[in-house]
This record gives C-alpha cells, sequence and structure tokens, in this order.
C-alpha cells in the first residue's frame, strides 16, 4: 500500500517552464496549462505543443479551468497544434485580449472560455471544434466576426453562448451544427449577416428558444457565402420548426417536399420577397401554423394541398398581394385573422361545409380584406 501511495503522488506535478505554469501527468505524459499566480501573465503568450522537464518531454493537451482568467495585460494568445481542450473560464475576463489563434486539434471550449474578452474583433473556430459551451464569448462586446470553415465538426452552441456581442456583425452556421442554447445570441442586435451551410442542416438544428435562432435578427441570410434565393427543403423533412425560416427576406421561393406534415409557428413569417411556396399535389402536409405566412407581403399564391386540416391563427396575415386562395374539402379548422390584412384577396373558394361558418366569423377571419366582395362554395 505504501508503494501505491507514492506512486500516486508522484505521478502529477505542478511547475513553471519559461514563464507559463504546467501540471505535468508524468504516466501519460502530458501537460496541462495552468495559471501563474506569482507572476501573473501579461503581453503576447505562446503555448506550445511540447515542453521539457526534467530531460523528460510532456505533450501539451489542455488549457486548464481559470488559466488565464482575469490577466488583464493579455494581449495575444497562440495555441499550438496538440491542445485539444480550452477550460472553463480558462481566457475570462482578459480584457486586452485582441487575437487568439485556435489550433485545429481543439474539440471543445469550455464554458466562459473567453468571457469578457472585450477587445476580441474576431474569431476563427477551426473544423476540429466540436462544442462550444455555455457563455464561452458572452460579453466580447467588439466581437464583429465568428467564422467557421464548411467541413466544420461542431455541433453544439451553449447558453448564452455570444449574449452581449452588441458589434457581432457576422456568424457562419455550419452543416454540422444540431442545436444552439437558449439566449445565445441575445442582445446581438448589430447582427448582419448569418452564413449557413446547409438548408439540410438548418432543418435539423434545433434552439434553445427564440434568442438562440440568430437568422431571426439578421439582415441578410446567405448560404455557402451566397444570398439566399431559393430555399428547397430535402425530403424526410416532416416539420419545419418554429420561426425556422422567418425573417428571410431575400427569399423568393420555397419548395417543400411531400415529407413535411407540419409548418409551425412563425415557420416562414415575414419573408417579405417570398412570391411563390411550391408544394407537391401528393403531399403529406396537415397543419399550417399560427403566422407561419404572416407578412409575405409578395406572395401572390398558394395551392392548399387537399391534406390540410388546419390554418392557425394570422397564418396568411397581412399577405397584401395574394389575389386567391381555395380552401380544400380536408380543412376543418381556421383561426382568426388566418387571412385578415390581405388586401388584394378578390377570390375564395371553399367547401360548402364553411358556408354557415364564414356568416359569423367573416370579419374574424378576412377582416382587412376590403377587395373581397363573396364567396365562392363547392361541394
Amino acid at each position: 500500500m505504501a508503494m501505491l501511495l507514492c506512486s500516486l503522488t508522484t505521478s502529477a506535478e505542478e511547475v513553471q517552464i519559461e514563464g507559463l505554469g504546467y501540471y505535468l501527468n508524468a504516466n501519460a505524459k502530458t501537460a496541462k496549462v495552468i495559471g501563474n499566480i506569482i507572476n501573473p501573465y501579461r503581453g503576447d503568450i505562446t503555448i506550445p505543443s511540447t515542453v521539457i522537464y526534467n530531460g523528460v518531454e510532456y505533450s501539451v493537451t489542455s488549457i486548464g479551468d481559470d488559466a488565464f482568467g482575469a490577466c488583464r495585460n493579455v494581449t495575444s494568445i497562440t495555441i499550438s497544434e496538440g491542445v485539444t481542450s480550452i477550460g472553463n473560464e480558462a481566457f475570462s475576463c482578459c480584457y486586452q485580449l485582441a487575437s487568439i489563434a485556435i489550433p485545429n486539434s481543439v474539440t471543445s471550449i469550455g464554458e466562459h472560455a473567453f468571457f469578457n474578452c472585450q477587445s476580441l474583433v474576431s474569431i476563427n473556430i477551426p473544423e476540429s471544434v466540436i462544442t462550444i459551451g455555455d457563455n464561452a464569448f458572452a460579453g466580447c462586446s467588439n466581437l464583429q466576426v465568428i467564422d467557421t470553415p464548411e467541413n466544420s465538426r461542431l455541433t453544439s452552441i451553449g447558453k448564452w453562448a455570444f449574449n452581449e456581442c452588441y458589434k457581432l456583425a457576422l456568424i457562419t452556421i455550419p452543416g454540422s451544427l444540431t442545436s444552439i442554447g437558449s439566449n445565445a445570441f441575445y442582445d446581438c442586435d448589430n447582427l448582419k449577416i448569418v452564413n449557413i451551410g446547409s438548408i439540410e442542416g438548418w432543418c435539423r438544428l434545433s434552439f434553445g428558444d427564440l434568442d438562440a435562432n440568430p437568422a431571426r435578427m439578421a439582415e441578410r441570410i446567405y448560404l455557402n457565402r451566397k444570398i439566399v434565393k431559393e430555399v428547397v427543403i430535402p425530403e424526410g423533412v416532416t416539420s419545419i420548426d418554429p420561426l425556422k425560416f422567418c425573417g428571410w427576406n431575400t427569399v423568393t421561393s420555397i419548395t417543400l417536399p411531400e415529407s413535411v406534415t407540419s409548418i409551425e409557428y412563425g415557420a416562414f413569417g415575414g419573408c417579405g420577397s417570398l412570391t411563390a411556396i411550391n408544394i407537391p399535389e401528393s403531399s403529406q402536409l396537415t397543419n399550417i401554423g399560427s403566422r407561419a405566412f404572416e407578412e409575405c407581403g409578395s406572395l401572390t399564391a398558394i395551392t392548399i394541398p387537399e391534406s390540410v386540416t388546419s390554418i392557425g391563427e394570422d397564418a396568411f396575415k397581412n399577405c397584401r398581394s395574394l389575389t386567391a386562395i381555395t380552401i380544400p374539402s380536408s380543412v376543418t379548422g381556421i383561426g382568426d385573422d388566418a387571412f385578415s390584412g390581405c388586401s388584394n384577396l378578390t377570390t375564395v373558394i371553399a367547401h360548402v361545409t364553411w358556408k354557415k361558418i364564414f356568416r359569423k366569423k367573416w370579419y374574424d377571419i378576412f377582416e382587412g380584406c376590403p377587395n373581397l366582395k363573396k364567396i365562392t362554395y363547392v361541394k
């Protein structure tokens, strides 16, 4: 037992090498960068890929929690290849940190890793990074650009990750990403461009809440660095999630596959340039949710398939260019204000079973449709 305890106590050691603190694991021959309490870090820092101590070479594989936390005079960090993780609060409150070079070996960026690094202007996330933790870049008030490569492996962005990045203007969302936590882009009110990697990836992506969706607040959406004009939803997608394409104001046409069964709340709301929605005759669509196409002011026509059973409140509200609509016999419910504000709507064709309902709820459903004089009923 005594020999075992001796072995355990000598397998790890904290040392200082060329001004940087390390936690050495003698068994694995690895080193983790740690803080330096005696001489706080300052200036330009390079974290090497290997260090030598007492004649033994150690691979530097991680930057520990709070390693550079509150080192207010650190101005730049270069991390060498081989480091795989950046710990929680590793560079938190490094107010003068203006540049950081992250190698293509890092797979995780911890919680609060760059919290309040107020001098950072841009950050390149290498393809190797898989997770970005909660609050990782929160409070980086001068951060303007977040870029990721097309072949990125990034799968998750944590809660509040870019909260209060007031000057953030451009972010690339790779097709590999599957989740963005709540409030990730809260207070990113100057976001101008969101560049996404693929429509398929975007459809798969889940958002923790409204402020997790950066496209909702962006001025323009790009697909592989080109402005999006046409959106073709791939076969296999069954639901267009709430606000998924909300505010994509350069999109002129949307094509849905037959596999889509539901268009959820506000999914295409505010797509002001949208003129055409292509839905196949064999569509399995049953639900057009509340505000699904609200404020699509350029939409001139839509064919609602026979599979649809419900049209939600405000679904086509203020679609001012819409002139005609046919409501199929399969529809059993229409929400209030579904077509309100469709000021150029002149023709509505509906199944005769809607005759009594429309007489009672005309103004609830078609309020603000001055050119709609009558509804044609068919059997």
